[in-house]
C-alpha cells in the first residue's frame, strides 16, 4: 500500500511520472470516441502511458444495452468489481484515469470507483495530450496485471435512475446539469440520440468551459 496521501480528484503529469514504478498506482487509458467506438482501442494499441490498462466505455464501463436502459447503462457492481480486481486494483490502490477529451471519459471511471466506495482515484489533469506534450514515455506494450481482491461497497446515494429523477423533477431538492454542447441541449444537430433536447428543468454547462486553453482544469 502506498504511504502517500490518496489522490481523490486530479494528478498532474509530473506526479504520475514520479510514481511510474509504484506498484500501488494503477493507470487506466479511457480514450474513446462516441462516433467511432474502436478509436480508443486503436489509439491504445499505437501508444499509451507505460503500465496503463485499457478501459473501454462500452465493454468495461457499461452493461449490455437492452433498448430500455440507455446508451451506457451501469454494470452490476460485483461484475465491475471483479473486472477491477483482474486489472490489479485492490483496497490500497491509487487509481489514475486519463483520456484525450478533457476528462470526459476518464471522469466516468473516476465516478464509478467512488460509487463502489474506492476513494483513491483521480483524473490525470490534461490527459494524454499533456503527457505527450511533456515528452514523457509512451509504449505499445500491454501490461499483464497481477490480480487483486477488489471488494465493492456500493454507495447507492451517488446514483439515481430515470424513475427516481422523474419523481424529483420540479422540486428544489435536485438540480440537473447537462454538460453537453448548447446545440444538443437545445435539440439542434443531434447525431447520437433518437430524440433531441434535454431533461426538463436542466441547466446547461458545457464541460469544456471548465478547462483552460491547454486542456487542464481551471482553478476552482
Amino acid at each position: 500500500m502506498s504511504t502517500t496521501t490518496p489522490r481523490t480528484l486530479l494528478v498532474d503529469t509530473g506526479e504520475l511520472h514520479a510514481h511510474r514504478d509504484d506498484a500501488s498506482w494503477v493507470v487506466f487509458d479511457c480514450r474513446h470516441d462516441l462516433a467511432d467506438v474502436e478509436a480508443g482501442r486503436r489509439a491504445y494499441a499505437a501508444a499509451h502511458l507505460p503500465g496503463a490498462r485499457f478501459a473501454h466505455l462500452d465493454d468495461h464501463l457499461s452493461a449490455a444495452k437492452t433498448g430500455r436502459n440507455g446508451r451506457h447503462p451501469l454494470p452490476e457492481p460485483q461484475a465491475f468489481a471483479r473486472w477491477l480486481g483482474e486489472q490489479g486494483v485492490g483496497p490500497g490502490t491509487q487509481v489514475v484515469a486519463y483520456d484525450a477529451s478533457g476528462g470526459y471519459y476518464a471522469a466516468r471511471l473516476w465516478w464509478m470507483l467512488r460509487w463502489l466506495g474506492h476513494e483513491a482515484v483521480a483524473v490525470l489533469d490534461g490527459g494524454f495530450p499533456a503527457w505527450e506534450r511533456a515528452g514523457l514515455p509512451l509504449t505499445a506494450q500491454v501490461p499483464q496485471p497481477t490480480a487483486a481482491g477488489f471488494v465493492a461497497h456500493p454507495r447507492e446515494s451517488l446514483r439515481i435512475d430515470a424513475a427516481g429523477l422523474l419523481a424529483t423533477l420540479g422540486s428544489r431538492a435536485l438540480q440537473v446539469v447537462d454538460a453537453r454542447t448548447p446545440e444538443r441541449f437545445a435539440g439542434r444537430n443531434e447525431t447520437l440520440d433518437p430524440v433531441g433536447g434535454h431533461i426538463p428543468g436542466a441547466i446547461n454547462r458545457l464541460f469544456q468551459l471548465n478547462l483552460a486553453s491547454d486542456g487542464r482544469f481551471k482553478p476552482a
